[in-house]
């Protein structure tokens, strides 16, 4: 038995730990699991569980972020543009001219061209392909047949430039796929066939200009569901046979590089693609499990495009062709595929091959980390957490505060993350998770206080009940505690130096709120405002105490406010076996001059409503409620006041005053109604008013504490 007792003591305390967190917070947790459990689970695809919210957030980086254009990076569009079509003619030119516009952008040593161009078909405008030579004299028919075709004459110059022709992959209609037109790859032990985006047939130029190519390499691009393209397959299958992008293969012969290398592993899926370059190390790009890379966007760029025109007339720079990948396509007006991005409602598709270039060309494309996974759960398993641990036991004025603080985090984590390293970390992913528990929390949450609310009052009913057979004491202590309290109304000064008015309410049939208001002597006058922390027959006795003692203080020779604060504290301290404490805000007022003096023992600030109607805060450094620290010297502040201005002091019973709808009146709600009011108000009609709309906002809910308000008018003697 002395064995198992530490070990039953332990599972004791577990199940006490277990208990104590409550109903609320277990159902939280389990819930916080579960969705841990399930966004890990679909995190094996590589859009995850929510692609369309994943999307939504990677997308939104590259808009408030986007890439900046390097013009210093080595590619380059040559654009057939409006400007090209109407200085050469209407699309499609004659392979001669196109052969032309390879021969001119070879002449300046670029690095290699590709084509995002598909011939498919012999040229037109070929001299065997004319129909008017039919109708031509014998002697122009017999020069025609002399000359060569068009399709040789661009064959030519394909195979004496570096061009890499593009091809189309689809799944129906095309040519078979030929292995001998594509790029070698190497793969080792790893098969990534399975994991490759797969088509049967091909689209490519006619046989003539595809064999005087350097490269091949796929010009297709496939839109995601909602219409953006946001990454490009470097390898995809057609037939079983890898073909390249456009990019990738621009790279490869730019590089002088004879084969591809395939790294991945079985279970997982492609990791990266080296370029073989001759030296020991390998140029290697990272890629997605399908052989895919997300873009790195930047918006669109006139600087990336050089006109067809210029490389024509010879006004193009050549430091834009010489060493560069130049891209050559087609954007002229109804002839340019256009699709959308991230940064651009419509871009044209040689543009994304040329940012597809830049990316890898310098290391910037967006890649997905391995420890990303970890962070997101993280980061959703600490909002959940938060959610579970705050919101149960929140005020009402914080409750909403955790979840934007935690959606705040979250997404400065990942624009943290994409901004300092193109990671993409999906914070999506802890969002919609932390939101969810949220709202399953507060729910519960409201619904457990509304039950302990209706159970409070049950109890409350007891404690009536019981209470009844004492209400005649307590009445007669209400009467006798009312009956110390100096009547304001009696109040005056033959000079009308001042107006003071004061209420004090108890919450119960007694309480431990305080003020007092007498005359030191003809031109000094006392106040004070206190709280006793507690309610009913303690706290009321503790108040008549803390009374009476202040004004046998104040009422010494020569008194000042300072002296008769740090003096009550002492005394108070020394008889209080309750260990009570009040909070207190006293001032003697120089009725000549304005003068106020005065000390803040823990009390709310007090309003001060001048004549010109500025309400303002007589804030001060004050001290420590009274009974907190028995030796503490208390210092005094001094203000001076202006003729008319008024005075306004509260009890946290004003503030806090509880309606029907468990919503508190605020301090706030009292300063933005003491604004309402005419800075010419008497103090009687002052205090009345905001006694009014306190009590209107509570309406027939019980009083949750005191109120006592007092407001006291300076008035500069005439």
């Amino acid at each position: 038995m002395t064995a198992k007792a530490p070990g039953m003591a332990a599972g004791r305390a577990i199940r006490a730990g277990i208990l104590r967190l409550g109903p609320v917070r277990l159902l939280g947790i389990a819930v916080l699991l579960a969705l841990m459990a399930v966004f890990a689970w679909g995190d094996r695809s590589p859009d995850g569980l929510l692609p369309g919210a994943r999307n939504l957030l990677f997308d939104s980086y590259q808009r408030w972020v986007p890439r900046e254009w390097n013009p210093e990076t080595p590619v380059t569009i040559v654009d057939i543009d409006e400007k090209s079509l109407k200085a050469i003619g209407q699309w499609p030119w004659p392979r001669t001219t196109i052969a032309r516009l390879i021969r001119a952008i070879a002449s300046h040593g670029p690095a290699a061209i590709g084509l995002d161009i598909i011939m498919t078909e012999p040229d037109r405008h070929s001299p065997e392909n004319a129909d008017w030579l039919a109708k031509a004299p014998p002697s122009v028919r017999r020069w025609a047949d002399s000359l060569p075709s068009n399709d040789t004459v661009l064959a030519e110059a394909i195979d004496e430039g570096p061009v890499v022709l593009g091809i189309a992959a689809t799944s129906e209609g095309g040519a078979e796929p030929d292995a001998g037109m594509l790029t070698p790859f190497q793969t080792g032990d790893f098969e990534p066939r399975p994991w490759l985006a797969g088509y049967s047939h091909v689209l490519r130029s006619m046989p003539v200009l595809d064999g005087a190519a350097w490269g091949h390499g796929l010009i297709s691009v496939s839109p995601d569901r909602d219409g953006i393209i946001r990454d490009v397959p470097l390898v995809a299958r057609i037939g079983d046979n890898l073909a390249p992008a456009l990019s990738l293969e621009m790279i490869r012969v730019g590089a002088d590089a004879s084969f591809f290398t395939l790294n991945g592993q079985t279970g997982t899926g492609l990791q990266s693609i080296d370029i073989e370059l001759g030296q020991s190390v390998p140029w290697r790009l990272p890629v997605r499990p399908d052989g895919s890379m997300r873009i790195h966007f930047s918006p669109p760029v006139f600087g990336r495009f050089v006109s067809a025109a210029d490389v024509f007339n010879g006004t193009v720079d050549p430091r834009r062709l010489a060493g560069f990948l130049v891209l050559v396509g087609v954007t002229g007006v109804g002839l340019q595929d256009q699709w959308a991005t991230p940064t651009a409602a419509l871009m044209p598709g040689i543009e994304i091959h040329a940012q597809v270039l830049e990316n890898i060309v310098e290391g910037v494309h967006l890649h997905r980390p391995a420890w990303a996974l970890p962070l997101e759960l993280g980061l959703l398993a600490l909002g959940g957490a938060l959610m579970i641990l705050v919101l149960p036991r929140a005020s009402p004025k914080v409750l909403f505060l955790p979840w934007p603080a935690a959606m705040a985090v979250m997404l400065a984590v990942g624009l943290g993350a994409y901004r300092g390293g193109n990671w993409l970390v999906d914070v999506s992913t802890p969002m919609i998770g932390t939101s969810l528990v949220f709202v399953l929390v507060l729910t519960l949450s409201l619904v457990e206080a509304d039950r302990q609310r209706r159970r409070y009052r049950r109890d409350l009913a007891i404690q009536r009940e019981r209470d009844a057979r004492i209400s005649g004491e307590l009445e007669a202590a209400r009467r006798i505690q009312m009956g110390s309290l100096p009547n304001t109304g009696d109040m005056s000064d033959p000079l009308g130096r001042f107006e003071v008015h004061a209420v004090l309410e108890p919450a119960t049939d007694v309480g431990g709120d305080l003020y007092d208001v007498f005359l030191v002597d003809a031109n000094t006058l006392f106040f004070l405002v206190g709280d006793v922390a507690g309610k009913g027959i303690p706290a009321c006795l503790f108040m008549a105490l803390s009374k009476s003692l202040y004004k046998n203080i104040a009422l010494r020779d020569g008194a000042d406010i300072d002296d008769v604060m740090t003096i009550a504290n002492a005394e108070l301290s020394r008889d209080n076996p309750e260990m009570l404490f009040i909070t207190a805000w006293a001032g003697l007022l120089d009725l000549n001059t304005g003068r106020l003096a005065f000390c803040n023992a823990g009390h709310d600030t007090p309003f001060l409503l001048s004549r010109s109607g500025t309400l303002s805060m007589l804030d001060c450094e004050g001290g420590p409620p009274l009974c907190v620290l028995d030796d503490f010297a208390y210092d005094k502040e001094v203000r001076q006041l202006s003729s008319g201005d008024c005075l306004i002091l509260t009890t946290d019973g004003v503030s806090e005053a509880v309606g029907e709808d468990c919503e508190m009146y605020t301090y706030d709600r009292v300063r933005t109604f003491l604004r309402t009011l005419d800075p010419g108000t008497r103090a009687r009609d002052l205090v009345e008013a905001v006694y009014k709309d306190v009590r209107t906002h509570v309406g027939q809910a019980d009083p949750s504490d005191d109120i006592t308000i007092l407001a006291l008018k300076w008035k500069a003697p005439m």
